[in-house]
């Protein structure tokens, strides 16, 4: 079975959106990762994402991080503050397949 880390590893963003209260960041696959929980990124603007693919994404029990190949970096806060409902992120894989990360 492969992690929800593992699809997002070689992936290249096209597309940001912040709606309100969430970002959803659509892939060149078609996926889409929509992050609930705050959120912090390394540098510049949201949309300078685009472009950028994913080389690697850790994971451990304060935060969700994601590497970019332009040396950008997007934390997902876990830590009980950072959420606003129950489901941290969810994914939409190319194939339609829905992974809920609560």
């Amino acid at each position: 079975m492969i992690h929800f880390e593992e699809k997002l590893v070689g992936q290249s963003v096209t597309q940001i959106n912040f709606v309100q209260d969430y970002l959803q960041i659509v892939f060149s696959s078609k996926m889409t990762l929509t992050i609930n929980n705050d959120f912090t990124y390394s540098r510049g603007q949201l949309t300078d994402f685009i472009d950028a693919t994913v080389l690697g994404a850790i994971t451990s029990d304060e935060e969700f991080i994601l590497q970019f190949s332009d040396d950008r970096i997007l934390l997902v806060g876990l830590a009980d503050k950072n959420y606003h409902c129950p489901e941290v992120m969810v994914m939409v894989d190319e194939s339609g397949e829905i992974i809920v990360w609560q």
